[in-house]
């Protein structure tokens, strides 16, 4: 059986902002913690009492964006079988505004479509395959959010863009395991994925 760290997380991030939680989990590739508490300033803005597990020592979260109007904060959750995704808290005067969910990104922002821009990518869920005489996989977006002035938006063109390449035709921001594709070792996704990280 696992066994989990004995201390408590303490993380001090950019314009007084620090996150505390409890262990909650360790094995040699996971480390994760729940109960989380988010602060600034000394100022209490978030607890959460639930047992979800956050991965608050990764390399590429939590990460925090100082915006010209407000604060976006993105953790890591674990999700354990599926795929981990990203919490994303809105903070603005001092409370949080909203929270939303993104995918977990495969890398640091790149120029990935050449407009001067920084831009995240991601997917939402793990590809899997069926099937008997055709093995095939479901229609699976890779996502792009552009980090602008006014915070991490969805790149709708080059989303469209690129999925439209991949699949022939675009179907939605959202994995559709509803939406079949013949599933090729050396497929257009994959081609993709591989551009996005070795850029």
């Amino acid at each position: 059986m696992a066994q989990t760290p004995e201390a408590d997380l303490y993380l001090k991030l950019a314009n007084g902002f620090e996150l505390k939680a409890k262990p909650a989990y360790q094995d040699e590739d996971i480390f994760t913690f729940n109960y989380l508490e988010i602060f600034q300033n000394g100022k209490m803005l978030f607890k959460d009492t639930t047992l979800i597990e956050y991965t608050l020592q990764d390399s590429l979260y939590p990460k925090l964006y100082n915006f010209k109007n407000h604060i976006e904060l993105l953790i890591e959750t674990a999700e354990r079988p599926n795929k981990n995704m990203i919490y994303r808290f809105f903070i603005q005067d001092g409370r949080i505004k909203k929270t939303d969910i993104l995918p977990t990104f495969l890398t640091i922002p790149k120029d990935l479509d050449r407009d001067n821009k920084l831009e995240y990518a991601g997917f939402w869920d793990f590809g899997e395959v069926w099937g008997d005489s055709i093995i095939v996989t479901a229609y699976n977006p890779i996502v792009f959010y552009e980090i602008t002035e006014n915070g991490i938006i969805l790149d709708f063109l080059t989303t469209i863009m690129v999925n439209t390449h991949i699949y022939g035709q675009f179907y939605g921001f959202y994995f559709n395991e509803q939406i079949e594709f013949p599933y090729e070792e050396n497929s257009l996704f994959s081609k993709e994925i591989e551009r996005i990280i070795k850029k």
